[in-house]
């Protein structure tokens, strides 16, 4: 079996296939965010791991971060394989050590922080060559990598079609109720309706007079 994977349709992920094949116009890093310890009979520590694709135009493009977590043994393993094929195919660059499995006090700080320093110093290193990024270990452990959204888009917004909203229309009057009167030309006299409004005002005549 190849230990190259022969084509980018290989990749399994957005991330995979960038790292094949887009390399021109991009630059490429990666970084141990955070660590958290996971309780259990079989307790370990996670590290989460983000890969940041910036592309060299910033002007057009912003950088894209994709982030897994994963646990020291699955990086150690993959330390292992990539230190076996960096040797079979006589690749330059010296390749970095990493820390030594341990039984017992995984969890400890001093621990936790030296093995989050080696996983990012061992992940820069890959994604900086080209042919380990091909490999297909590599682009197995990647699989997993989700891209991280910092600014989406609002999901809560309501939009109105033109008809449902409120404009003025020139030209009418609403008097009383529903009922609107049209806007006459000048020198036009508008026939008066009778009112529907009671009052002092509405009086007839004979209503009007005092009592003799």
């Amino acid at each position: 079996m190849s230990t190259l994977y022969p084509d980018e349709s290989y990749c399994k992920c957005e991330l995979g296939s960038i790292l094949y094949s887009k390399r021109k116009g991009n630059e490429f890093s990666a970084v141990v965010t955070d660590q958290r310890e996971i309780a259990g009979l079989f307790g370990h520590v996670e590290y989460d791991v983000v890969i940041t694709v910036t592309p060299t135009d910033q002007i057009v493009n912003e950088p894209r971060k994709f982030k897994a977590p994963t646990r020291f043994k699955e990086v150690s393993k993959l330390h292992n394989q990539l230190s076996t094929i960096h040797k079979q195919l006589y690749l330059k660059d010296i390749f970095p050590n990493f820390p030594q499995a341990m039984v017992f006090g995984s969890s400890a700080p001093e621990v936790t922080q030296e093995r989050k320093k080696a996983i990012a110093y061992f992940v820069n290193f890959v994604v900086h060559n080209e042919v380990l990024c091909k490999t297909k270990v590599f682009q197995q452990f990647i699989d997993t990598f989700q891209e991280i959204m910092e600014n989406p888009p609002p999901t809560n917004t309501e939009s109105f079609p033109p008809s449902e909203l409120a404009t003025p229309v020139l030209g009418h009057l609403v008097l009383g109720g529903d009922e609107e009167e049209e806007e006459k030309p000048a020198g036009v006299i508008s026939e008066k309706r009778p009112s529907t409004i009671s009052g002092p005002e509405e009086l007839s005549e004979s209503e009007d007079r005092p009592p003799a």
